[in-house]
Order: structure tokens, then C-alpha cells, then sequence
């Protein structure tokens, strides 16, 4: 595997080749392989070379987003692949703002399948779990808005 110039990176691409596909699930896999053994291999050297000549492989390797490398992520990758889920990019979240006892939290994502396409909200579903966010929401309504019934410190990550 080499990295090619692009003119955009494809989001889920992780092994460098302008495109999301089964590849990409492969090297996800290879890399966490790889990284039981401290990438001591020749192919786990090749991987680091990868890695420092595109240090955004690192945080392209984390498909879910939890800021950690792992199983969970190869699976995910494995079903954007196979169109059972979404790559997810440009997420971002607002403040919390409070009125009284209700806060709000907005959590915003662009939702693409794996050409890179946008999926829309007919086709598609965004769920966030927000339980380590607050210590016990009190109702969660069919538009996403969280209500608390008293104000919580924000404890969680965000992402």
C-alpha cells in the first residue's frame, strides 16, 4: 500500500488510495494486528512509515469516533463497506445551554456512504448516546432534544 495524492480524501479511506472499500476494512484490520505486537514486523513498519508520512491515518483509523483504535472500528468500517451504516464526517456540537432546568445540547454530522456520497434523512438515522453526558436524562423526545431535569456537569466526551 502507498498513499496517492487526492484531491479530496475520501472519508473512510485509511489506507491512501483515494477510495473506501474493502481495503481499507483489510488495512484497519492489519493495523490493529500490527499494533498488538508494537508494529514490529515488516509489514507493521510499513505501516508506521504510513503513519508518519500521513499522521491522519491515525485519527481515520478511529471509525466511530471514541478516540480509541479497535475492533469496534474494523467492524464499523467493515459495515460502511457493505452499506449497513454511514461514514460519518464534520461532526460538531454546540454548547450546552440551559433555560432553568432544561438544557440543550445540538449535535450536527454530515452522513456519506461509501462513495462518499451524502446520505440523506430519508435514508438515514443518527443516534447519540449521551448517557456518559449527563447523569440521568430524564426524557429524550423523538426530535433529539434532551431534557434534564436539573443541570449536570458535563462529564463526557462530546464526540
Amino acid at each position: 500500500t502507498s498513499i496517492v495524492p487526492c484531491e479530496t480524501r475520501v472519508l473512510g479511506d485509511v489506507n491512501g488510495d483515494c477510495v473506501f472499500n474493502i481495503n481499507d476494512v483489510a488495512f484497519s484490520l492489519i493495523y490493529l494486528l500490527e499494533s498488538t505486537v508494537n508494529f514490529a514486523t515488516a509489514r507493521g513498519a510499513r505501516i508506521q512509515e504510513l503513519v508518519q508520512y500521513d499522521p491522519s491515518i491515525s485519527t481515520r483509523l478511529d471509525f466511530n469516533h471514541d478516540t480509541v483504535i479497535d475492533l469496534t472500528d474494523v467492524v464499523y468500517a467493515n459495515f460502511v463497506n457493505l452499506d449497513v451504516v454511514r461514514v460519518l464526517g464534520n461532526i460538531t456540537t454546540s454548547d450546552i445551554s440551559c433555560d432553568g432546568n432544561e438544557c440543550a445540547l445540538t449535535v450536527a454530522v454530515n452522513a456519506f456512504f461509501k462513495d462518499n456520497t451524502v446520505a440523506t434523512d430519508v435514508d438515514t438515522l443518527f443516534y447519540v448516546d449521551i448517557g456518559t453526558l449527563f447523569a440521568s436524562p430524564s426524557v429524550l423526545s423523538s426530535n433529539g432534544v434532551v431534557i434534564v431535569s436539573s443541570k449536570e456537569t458535563l462529564t463526557g466526551n462530546l464526540l
